[in-house]
């Protein structure tokens, strides 16, 4: 069976809201990388500049968005989908 790798963008505008961390559960996805992770680390205690990206990413079945665009926006954070990747 063949996987896609999404990834997205995801950042808080006005950089005012606090990450949300039970997000990655929701959406299934992880940090893309460690520079991502740190942000997340340090967006869950204190303020991010605002528009900080921070990458996630998941691995799916289908090609479809995984993404919960709607409910990202609910807790002040923007998500916008930016590729997807058959993998072998």
């Amino acid at each position: 069976m063949s996987m896609y790798l999404h990834k997205a963008i995801v950042s808080c505008p006005n950089g005012l809201a606090v990450f949300p961390i039970d997000m990655l559960r929701y959406d299934r996805c992880f940090p893309e990388d460690c520079a991502s992770a740190a942000k997340i680390d340090f967006a869950m205690h204190r303020k991010l500049e605002p528009d900080a990206p921070i990458m996630v990413a998941c691995y799916r079945p289908t090609k479809a968005s995984p993404w919960t665009v709607e409910r990202w926006s609910s807790f002040g954070w923007q998500c916008k989908p930016i590729d997807v990747r058959k993998m072998s």
